[in-house]
C-alpha cells in the first residue's frame, strides 16, 4: 500500500503504550481470545483498560489490579441511542490512549464512531477482530464503518479477510485461542488414501501448497521453486499440490500440464492433503486455512513471507522467501526424516499448548506496525 512503512521483526510496542481493548459481549471465541490477550499485556507491564458494560468486564475474569474498566452501555443487539453515548465516552478517552483494539464487529463500529470530530492527530490506530457471526442485516453500514476507521482488521475466516483487503492498511486472519480439537478442521480421507488418489503412493515426496491462487511476490517464488525442483533436485520424485483460491489458478493448471509432478486440487481438500503431505509451504494467505490449521495437523512447514508472519508457527518452521531459499529448505526437510517428524510435532503441540506468549507478542508487534502506519 502506498506511503506503507517497513516493519523491522524487533518492533515491538513500547511498554509504557497505553492500549485500550472495546467489547461488547463476552461469550465468544472472540472474547475468550481478547481475555487472554489482555492478561497477557497486564503480565508484560502495559497500561491496559476494558470499555465495556459491567457484565461484560466480569464476564472476561481478567481481573488485575493495574486493569481500568471504562463503561459504556452498548451491548451487542441493533444499533440504538445507547451507541452514540458509547461513541461519545470513548471519543473522550482517546486523547489518553495510544492503541484500540476492537474485538468484534459492533466494537469495531464502536471504535469507529469514536474517533468522529477528534484531530487526526490524535487518531489512535484501531486494530479490529471481525467475526461473520453477527447480524448481516446492518452489516453495508458496519462495513463502511470499519473500513474507513481501522488501520488493522484480523478476520475470524477467509470470508472477512476478503471484505476488508481492499479498503483497510493490515488485513490479516486472526489467532483465536482454541482449547479443542473442535475447532480445528479435521481431514475426512486418510493421509494413505490422499495419497493414493494424488499418485503419490510409491514413497514420492508430496509437497502441500495451500496458499492462495493470486498473482503475490509470494506464489510467484514458491512456482519458481517447484520448477526448479524437476532440475535442481531430479533425484528426488515429488508430488506438488496446489489447493488455492483465486485469479491465477488456472495458470497452476496450465504449469500442473506441463510438469508432470505438479497437481492442482479442490480447496475443499487443503486439509486432506496437508494430512497427507511430506512439506507444508504456507505464507500468509492461505485458501481454507489458517497457521493453527496448518500447525495442528503436524507437518514439516516452510513459511513464505516476514519474519513476524513465520513467528507463528515458531523457530522449529523453515523461513524461505526466494525461489533459492525455498528449494534448499525443501532438500533439507526432503534429506531428513527426522527433522520432518520432530519439525510437525512441534507446531502442533505449539498449537495446542495454546500459547498465549505467542499470541501477545504478535499482536504488540501489530499493533506497533499500526503505529508505524498512523505516524
Amino acid at each position: 500500500m502506498e506511503g506503507k512503512k517497513e516493519l523491522h521483526v524487533s518492533d515491538t510496542l513500547a511498554p509504557q503504550k497505553r492500549i485500550l481493548h472495546v467489547l461488547t459481549e463476552a461469550s465468544s471465541p472472540i472474547a475468550d481470545t481478547a481475555a487472554t490477550i489482555i492478561a497477557g499485556q497486564l503480565e508484560r507491564g502495559y497500561r491496559v483498560a476494558v470499555a465495556s458494560r459491567p457484565e461484560v468486564f466480569q464476564g472476561l475474569s481478567a481481573q488485575h489490579s493495574q486493569l481500568r474498566h471504562i463503561e459504556i452501555p452498548s451491548g451487542p443487539g441493533p444499533f440504538d441511542l445507547s451507541t452514540g453515548r458509547s461513541a461519545f465516552r470513548l471519543h473522550k478517552n482517546y486523547r489518553h490512549i495510544d492503541i484500540v483494539h476492537a474485538h468484534g464487529r459492533h466494537a469495531a463500529v464502536l471504535a469507529g464512531l469514536g474517533l468522529t470530530g477528534l484531530p487526526t492527530r490524535m487518531h489512535p490506530p484501531i486494530i479490529a477482530t471481525i467475526g461473520r457471526d453477527e447480524d448481516d442485516s446492518v452489516f453495508g453500514a458496519q462495513h463502511s464503518i470499519v473500513a474507513r476507521t481501522a488501520t488493522a482488521v484480523l478476520g475470524t475466516t477467509e470470508r472477512v479477510v476478503a471484505d476488508y483487503e481492499d479498503d483497510v492498511a493490515v488485513v490479516q486472519r486472526a489467532q483465536l485461542v482454541r482449547t479443542d480439537d473442535d475447532g480445528f478442521p479435521r481431514p475426512s480421507v486418510s493421509a494413505e488414501k490422499m495419497r493414493r488418489r494424488l499418485s503419490a503412493d510409491d514413497g514420492r515426496m508430496v509437497i502441500a501448497v495451500p496458499i492462495e491462487a493470486k498473482d503475490t511476490a509470494e506464489l510467484t517464488e514458491v512456482v519458481e521453486a517447484v520448477v526448479a525442483l524437476g532440475k535442481t533436485q531430479s533425484d528426488r520424485r515429488w508430488r506438488v499440490v496446489f489447493t488455492g483460491r483465486g485469479r491465477v489458478r488456472s495458470h497452476l493448471e496450465k504449469l500442473s500440464h506441463a510438469l508432470d509432478y505438479v497437481t492442482v486440487a479442490a480447496p475443499s481438500d487443503a486439509v486432506n492433503i496437508v494430512n497427507a503431505a511430506d512439506i507444508v509451504i504456507t505464507s500468509a494467505r492461505m485458501t481454507g486455512l489458517d497457521s493453527d490449521d496448518v500447525m495442528n495437523v503436524g507437518r514439516a512447514t516452510i513459511v513464505v513471507g516476514n519474519e513476524r508472519l513465520a513467528r507463528a508457527y515458531g523457530p522449529q518452521a523453515a523461513v524461505a522467501n526466494t525461489a533459492e531459499e525455498i528449494g534448499r529448505a525443501i532438500a533439507a526437510y526432503a534429506g531428513s526424516p527426522a527433522a520432518r517428524i520432530s519439525g510437525g510435532f512441534v507446531l502442533r503441540e505449539r498449537v495446542r499448548s495454546g500459547n498465549r506468549d505467542h499470541l501477545t507478542q504478535t499482536l504488540l508487534e501489530l499493533y506497533a506496525y499500526a503505529e508505524n502506519i498512523n505516524a
